[in-house]
């Protein structure tokens, strides 16, 4: 990937975020978490140990999870703080972080809502979701069970009209049916798809008033609205993620393996897409 005339880096990313063109995160393989800040790209002190999965930024702290198990050089389980200076973990040393990959995190005000493959937060039980709120690990009741992995899979997270939303491959949410998408209100879950055909539900995004879903398969019922569609008007041949949404909702850009979503694609890569949900015109970036 490369911005400007400097290039970030040759292995492959797993996530970005940004705020404007001076404001852009990178994360990926070998550790990558790198910043743009408009000229140049720039590493966050020492860097972790293995891949990076998923990055929130908020209020000048930087939140990084995945593979890993060190941050700056210091024991950090799958997720580590970044205050502009430093690396930490979230929480005591043995008990700090979560016990398997986090592949999702999502902020809002002081809780941090972090997802992945994982059974534990802070050395107490918590099935693939839980909240860290600045000083200690709680889990979103039972959490998320079953489906095509063990442990299940959240591959997003997202807060949305003053609840949690997690997807990506399981079952059961708490106690209720959930096709690989469900909401936490702060006290149950609710499934959001009950069909019988699995799907598998990758990205989440949203604005001021709409959530937005990206993945393979989706049939649950009600369908949400089809934003990677084909050039004909029907559903993409590849797998779509990493949903970014314009700050007046006016853009949607994701990342997706599909070759059918413009024309002429034939480059045999994924590719980064900008959507406009009035028009329904989709661009390659």
């Amino acid at each position: 990937m490369a911005a400007g005339s400097g290039q970030l880096t040759t292995v492959p990313l797993y996530g970005i975020w940004g705020s404007g063109p001076n404001d852009v995160w990178a994360v990926g393989e070998s550790g990558t978490v790198q910043r743009w800040n408009g000229s140049a790209w720039s590493a966050l002190g020492a860097g972790v140990d293995n891949p990076v999965l998923a990055l929130a930024v908020s209020a000048g702290s930087v939140y990084a999870g995945g593979v890993f198990e060190r941050a700056g050089g210091a024991a950090a389980s799958h997720i580590a703080l970044w205050n502009g200076s430093a690396w930490s973990a979230l929480g005591s040393a043995g008990t700090d972080g979560v016990n398997n990959w986090v592949r999702a995190i999502a902020v809002s005000g002081n809780d941090v809502y972090v997802g992945g493959n994982f059974t534990a937060a802070g050395g107490q039980p918590a099935n693939a979701i839980a909240r860290w709120n600045g000083a200690t690990w709680t889990p979103l009741g039972a959490g998320l069970s079953g489906g095509a992995t063990a442990p299940p899979t959240v591959a997003a997270v997202a807060v949305f009209a003053g609840s949690i939303y997690a997807a990506g491959q399981f079952d059961l949410a708490g106690d209720q049916a959930a096709n690989s998408l469900a909401r936490w209100d702060g006290a149950r879950w609710q499934g959001l798809g009950t069909d019988n055909i699995r799907q598998s539900v990758l990205a989440l995004g949203s604005d001021a008033t709409s959530l937005y879903v990206g993945g393979t398969g989706l049939i649950q019922t009600p369908l949400p609205e089809l934003l990677s569609r084909s050039v004909a008007g029907s559903a993409a041949d590849g797998g779509s993620r990493d949903t970014t949404i314009s700050r007046n909702g006016a853009k949607i850009s994701f990342v997706s393996d599909a070759s059918n979503l413009v024309a002429a694609d034939a480059n045999g890569r994924a590719d980064v897409f900008v959507r406009d949900p009035v028009s329904g015109e989709t661009i390659r970036a």
